[in-house]
């Protein structure tokens, strides 16, 4: 009952903007930055709705040299597609949904955390490094000051990406 009251059901007349013209087309992810990105990620980070973490996939790059490319090759056109909104309306479900939990706060009630799909994450990293040409964890370090600035309390290791990308 609490995280309903606190995280209420999406009016109907909620929409979804649409999708950014042809014009705002980001250019082509690289491999290398597919490859930055899920080395950023903190050790034990959970997998979304289809369960793959960045462990599992930098397991399969670090295990054979012609297949770590291959692999990195065919993330970086996939974070493409996610970074251009050209996602097929099929996977969209599992690719921007996530598994929801509730955890419960030491001072009482509950903090809700929703993991994500690893690849919407390694395109929204891919594509904010790209950007901002600077590191990921200053880009975190930075959100977190900012989040301090304003009376909000988050540990450095706060995820920009649920911030930006709506």
């Amino acid at each position: 009952m609490e995280m309903k009251t606190k995280h209420p059901v999406a009016l109907p007349d909620d929409v979804i903007p649409p999708p950014p013209s042809s014009s705002q087309e980001q250019p082509p992810c690289r491999p290398e930055a597919v490859d930055r990105a899920l080395r950023s990620f903190k050790n034990g980070t959970s997998g979304g709705l289809d369960a793959i973490t960045p462990t599992h996939i930098i397991d399969m790059i670090s295990a054979n040299v012609d297949i770590r490319q291959r692999i990195l090759v065919g993330l970086a056109h996939v974070c493409s597609i996610i970074r251009n909104a050209k996602t097929p309306p099929e996977i969209r479900g599992v690719l921007y949904g996530g598994w929801l939990i509730a955890l419960k706060k030491k001072e009482g009630g509950h903090r809700p955390i929703v993991a994500g799909s690893i690849f919407r994450k390694i395109a929204t990293k891919t594509l904010f490094c790209a950007q901002l040409c600077i590191d990921w964890r200053t880009i975190s370090a930075l959100v977190s000051l900012e989040c301090v600035r304003k009376g909000v309390q988050k540990p450095l290791s706060i995820q920009l990406e649920p911030y930006c990308t709506r």
